[in-house]
């Protein structure tokens, strides 16, 4: 939830505005609430960047959306699992090699992940990737964490704040901007 501040002088402008212009108030919160929404997704993708070794392509709008209603704004993420060919990895294309594959999520922290290969699976060329021999001897695809739990491991405190903050100005710009048109 949203807590609004106006100064007196300002409600009696409103006022008189959305009297004379009654659905505009609609128009203008949505507006307001689109773009708060879209400078949110901005910063959340800067945090990511700055904690993880994501590549910045998987961090982008089918990733990372804006769900509208009537009145109401959701930021959504998306909570499929990523290959690990999206985060660091030390050979990023399928060749042999005699060392240890290096991959990580985190920035600054590669490790050898000694049962780590490229290959096709079962004849297909679209599954090829990095697998991986587990302790029944299975072999599966190596996975890695969401997009949906990168994005809430950012501080939502700081979010908070921010949020109330654009969505304050702009709700003040975007006022004074259909005002003006009067």
């Amino acid at each position: 939830m949203i807590d609004l501040s106006i100064s007196e002088d300002n409600i009696k402008k409103i006022e008189l505005f959305f009297s004379e212009v009654p659905g505009a108030i609609q128009k203008i919160i949505k507006k307001s609430l689109v773009q708060t929404a879209s400078e949110v997704r901005k910063t959340q993708k800067k945090e990511v960047k700055k904690k993880y070794s994501i590549d910045t392509k998987q961090l982008n709008t089918k990733n990372i959306f804006i769900k509208k209603k009537p009145g109401e704004i959701s930021l959504l993420a998306s909570k499929k699992a990523r290959n690990i060919e999206d985060y660091y990895i030390s050979l990023r294309k399928p060749s042999k090699t005699k060392q240890y594959i290096k991959g990580a999520v985190f920035k600054g922290s590669g490790k050898d992940i000694k049962n780590m290969f490229w290959a096709f699976y079962k004849n297909k060329t679209e599954s090829i990737g990095l697998y991986k021999r587990d302790e029944n001897n299975k072999i599966k695809k190596v996975k890695s964490p969401s997009i949906f739990s990168l994005v809430s491991s950012v501080p939502t405190d700081e979010i908070e704040s921010k949020i109330q903050e654009i969505f304050e100005n702009n709700l003040e710009k975007i006022i004074e901007e259909e005002m003006g048109k009067l």
